[in-house]
């Protein structure tokens, strides 16, 4: 942006200063060459026979008013300041555009400045309390003690969050879950996993591989997979779909339920699935989830009822692998305690969802899951994309049985590139 230049000495009328008007005969300075026999002239009158030029006082610029009034006003009006904002800063420079072009008839160049800079201040704000939480790829986790809610009884409508009142109020729909729980062998080898463009496009992050050999996670004999999250979390709505995926390759679920993230979360409601009650059977290994807080928010704290509390054994898998070295180096910007966690029998783990929430953005169950069945969209790719990858870190752990899942060419590649193989 260009400043205005304050204009020459010679381009306003010096009204300010003592100004001397010619009485006719070389009067300069105000005084006459050997004095005023008179005495000076009254207070306000113009001495001589010619009269200065008429200023007419400077009027503040409308639009000035304008800008700073959307731009500050915003402020206040919290659920306006991106739009405040915007029409502040076109107003701030339209004014300071008529100001400069009125010859200095028009005031206001620093209420259009201040409207412009504080319009530009509330437009980076927005931008960073945008960007942040999802450049992270964390939802921040609360910790709180409440009741776990009573549960509704289910109905045969269809579901929308308006009607889930509390958590796990809905059984999911056998439709939803059919659709992505009898997924072919040939649609999981046909997506397999996503190529260096796809992965770019959906910010897409695999399983990480714990390089240093731990004890064997295991549950009632068998090699244990272990969730961690929480229903207001949208990572974890997001994860939750291509876990049901792979899962349903080793097992079979019973009671899962429906429910959408936070609606004052980032992603807000996205709809997914409910992991709390719901059971899991396999003869391959067992899988414990904890569904920590509910979405519904604590009035008096901004948190999240808490939905179960986790065992201190679960409690210690938490606190010492979702965080460095384990999900990064110590020195990275790798984050602690980020959710979903998921600990793959103390092979692998995930912290965080493996692609972008925005994929589910006004998408309902139904729709999801028929994007995922169906194997054609960018959705699906991502999300049987991912579970090729996290069945390949769950066959790391059952030695590769069911044999016709893990020895598939996806599988296969996805243990490579882990180094799981």
């Amino acid at each position: 942006m260009t400043e205005e230049q304050p204009g020459s000495p010679g381009d306003y009328p010096d009204v300010g200063k003592d100004t001397a008007w010619s009485y006719g005969y070389g009067v300069s300075g105000g005084q006459l060459p050997y004095g005023n026999p008179y005495g000076p002239p009254p207070y306000g009158a113009v001495q001589g026979g010619y009269y200065p030029p008429y200023q007419q006082p400077r009027r503040t610029n409308g639009l000035a008013i304008a800008s700073f009034i959307c731009s500050v006003g915003g402020i206040v009006l919290v659920i306006f300041w991106p739009i405040a904002a915007i029409v502040g800063i076109a107003l701030g420079f339209a004014a300071l555009s008529q100001i400069k072009k009125s010859g200095g008839a028009l005031g206001g160049k620093g209420l259009a400045l201040a409207g412009i800079i504080v319009g530009f201040a509330v437009v980076v704000l927005v931008m960073f309390a945008v960007a942040i939480p999802t450049f992270l790829g964390v939802s921040s986790q609360h910790v709180h003690t409440s009741t776990i809610p009573a549960q509704t009884s289910a109905t045969n409508s269809t579901p929308s969050p308006s009607t889930l009142t509390s958590t796990g109020a809905q059984p999911a729909p056998a439709s939803v879950v059919k659709d992505v729980t009898t997924i072919p062998l040939s649609e999981f080898n046909s997506v397999g996993i996503p190529s260096k463009s796809l992965a770019s496009t959906i910010s897409f992050s695999p399983p990480i591989k714990i390089t240093k050999p731990q004890p064997p996670l295991v549950d009632n004999g068998k090699p244990e997979v272990f969730y961690f999250g929480a229903e207001y979390c949208p990572f974890c709505a997001t994860e939750r779909w291509p876990m049901v995926v792979a899962l349903s390759r080793f097992g079979t679920f019973s009671h899962l339920r429906i429910t959408t993230s936070s609606a004052f979360d980032v992603y807000p409601l996205t709809n997914t699935f409910s992991f709390y009650k719901s059971t899991f059977v396999s003869p391959y290994l067992s899988f414990v989830p904890v569904e920590y807080e509910t979405d519904k928010p604590l009035a008096s704290s901004g948190g999240y009822t808490t939905l179960m509390t986790p065992t201190k054994r679960e409690s210690a898998l938490v606190a010492k692998y979702d965080g460095p070295p384990y999900t990064g180096p110590q020195t990275s910007t790798a984050s602690s305690g980020s959710i979903p966690f998921v600990d793959i029998g103390n092979k692998a783990i995930i912290s965080g969802a493996s692609y972008t929430p925005t994929l589910l953005s006004g998408l309902n169950w139904y729709q999801i899951a028929a994007q995922i069945k169906g194997g054609k969209t960018t959705l699906a790719r991502a999300a049987i994309g991912a579970a090729n990858y996290i069945t390949g870190a769950i066959c790391s752990i059952t030695k590769d049985q069911p044999s016709s899942v893990c020895t598939s060419a996806p599988v296969k590649a996805a243990q490579s590139n882990l180094s799981l193989g």
